[in-house]
C-alpha cells in the first residue's frame, strides 16, 4: 500500500527536478526539487537499507528473569523487560522459520505512526525477523508462566 504511493512521490520528484533545470529556472527550484528528490529516494529504497543496518545492530537475550534487546544503531540502547509482567507477547510468522515477537499490543495508533515515520520500525518492543522464531516465542511463554499454574 505504501509502495506505490513512494514511487509517485518519487517520480513526480524526479519530473519536477529534470523541468527545473531543463527550464533554466532559478536555483532555488531545482534545491527544492531535489530536497523531494532525496525524500522519495530514502522512502523507496532506503528505508530498507536503515532497516536492514538497524535490525543487523540489535542484538536480543531471553533469560528466566528479563528479556533484554539491545541496538547500537545511532547511539546504544538497552531495553529490558520482566516476562513475568507484559501483559501480551505476539508472534508473527514469516517463511522459513523467522518471525517478529512483539512484546506489547500493537494498537491501531501505533501502527498508524509506522507508516507516517517510514522506518519500517516496529513501534513496540520486538524481536524483529528472527530465525526460530516460534521456539523463542514457546520460551519467553513458558517463562511468562509461573510453575504452579502448569
Amino acid at each position: 500500500m505504501i509502495f506505490p504511493f513512494t514511487l509517485v512521490w518519487c517520480g513526480f520528484a524526479v519530473f519536477w527536478e529534470i523541468g527545473a533545470v531543463a527550464a533554466g529556472a532559478p536555483v532555488l527550484f531545482p534545491l527544492w526539487g531535489g530536497m523531494f528528490v532525496m525524500v522519495g529516494l530514502y522512502m523507496v529504497a532506503g528505508r530498507f537499507i536503515v532497516d536492514a543496518r538497524r535490525r543487523a545492530r540489535t542484538f536480543y537475550g531471553v533469560s528466566n528473569r528479563r528479556i533484554i534487546i539491545v541496538s547500537h544503531f545511532l547511539g546504544y540502547k538497552v531495553q529490558t523487560f520482566n516476562p513475568r509482567t507484559l501483559e501480551q507477547v505476539l508472534i508473527t510468522e514469516h517463511s522459513g522459520g523467522k518471525g517478529t515477537i512483539s512484546l506489547a499490543a500493537t494498537s491501531l495508533f501505533d501502527r498508524r505512526r509506522n507508516i507516517v515515520l517510514w522506518t519500517g520500525a516496529s513501534p513496540v518492543p520486538a524481536f524483529e525477523m528472527i530465525e526460530h522464531a516460534t521456539n523463542v516465542y514457546e520460551l519467553i511463554e513458558r517463562i511468562r508462566t509461573p510453575l504452579d499454574s502448569w
